[in-house]
């Protein structure tokens, strides 16, 4: 029985030249461009190590940051106690406007994300300036209010009268997180 090289036997060859040719070139890859050492490889982690420690008290001194601001523009105290505090605050800008509050309402509360929204409801009556002049001072509180909604109607066709309804929110802390305020603060405000 005679053999002969066939298709088969021939490609085989050809696929096990090319395997030696590409081992041989990773072990002169490897010759040339060792892997680095094992001290190298630890530097380079404490390296970077370092540099998330960096980040992340970067990032927890700007969270504090924006929770003392945050702080800041929250009304302290029982939500009882924010009625005549904001009542008093809104009054203020209206006479500093020329204008009167006519009503002064309490609306629903609501809880989110950690924050109580009280919002108010409140009508004030005076010429189309002054109430532009009172929406644009009364959004300007440092935060403390937010101006959610209003209403302007006319109220004599022939001067420049109107009546303003506005809604305005002013935030405190949750009740969840009002509770746990003294645990983490035992000598009271900050």
């Amino acid at each position: 029985m005679k053999l002969t090289l066939g298709w088969n036997l021939q490609t085989a060859n050809l696929l096990m030249g090319l395997a030696l040719l590409v081992m041989a070139g990773f072990a002169v890859l490897e010759a040339l461009a060792p892997l680095p050492s094992q001290k190298v490889v630890e530097r380079t982690m404490d390296r970077r190590i370092a540099k998330a420690r960096i980040d992340a008290d970067t990032a927890r001194k700007r969270v504090s940051e924006m929770e003392d601001a945050r702080s800041v523009r929250l009304y302290e105290g029982e939500r009882d106690d924010m009625m005549p505090v904001v009542l008093g605050q809104v009054s203020g800008i209206a006479r500093e406007n020329g204008l009167s509050v006519e009503s002064f309402r309490p609306q629903r509360v609501v809880e989110e994300a950690g924050l109580e929204r009280v919002t108010y409801s409140l009508t004030v009556k005076g010429s189309f300036p002054k109430v532009a002049s009172f929406i644009q001072s009364v959004d300007r509180t440092q935060g403390r209010l937010a101006v959610t909604q209003y209403q302007v109607s006319s109220t004599d066709s022939r001067t420049d009268g109107v009546t303003m309804t506005m809604g305005i929110s002013a935030f405190r802390k949750g009740a969840a997180q009002a509770a746990a305020a003294p645990a983490a603060n035992p000598g009271g405000r900050r």
